[in-house]
């Protein structure tokens, strides 16, 4: 169960679906994890990720093969687009 954002320097706690952004992450049969809703091999296990709305508008969250899922900040672009949505 999701408890707090996943940006391990933010203490914001999870309570609605409304706020913030919502990742799944599905790692399919041969180990490979897809941040898209979108398999070749079929999900094994399904994972949840929340950032904050405030986390969402600088970072997000992307596949390190050496560390797992790992907090990354945004493209300046994409960074304008999320604080223009909000």
């Amino acid at each position: 169960m999701l408890q707090k954002c996943a940006n391990p320097v933010c203490t914001t706690p999870f309570r609605y679906l409304r706020n913030g952004k919502l990742f799944q992450v599905e790692i399919d049969r041969r180990g490979d994890i897809q941040i898209s809703p979108v398999l070749r091999h079929g999900p094994v296990k399904t994972e949840y990720f929340w950032l904050c709305d405030d986390c969402a508008a600088s970072v997000t969250i992307k596949f390190d093969s050496s560390q797992g899922i790992v907090v990354a900040p945004l493209g300046r672009v994409r960074m304008r687009q999320a604080r223009a949505a909000s």
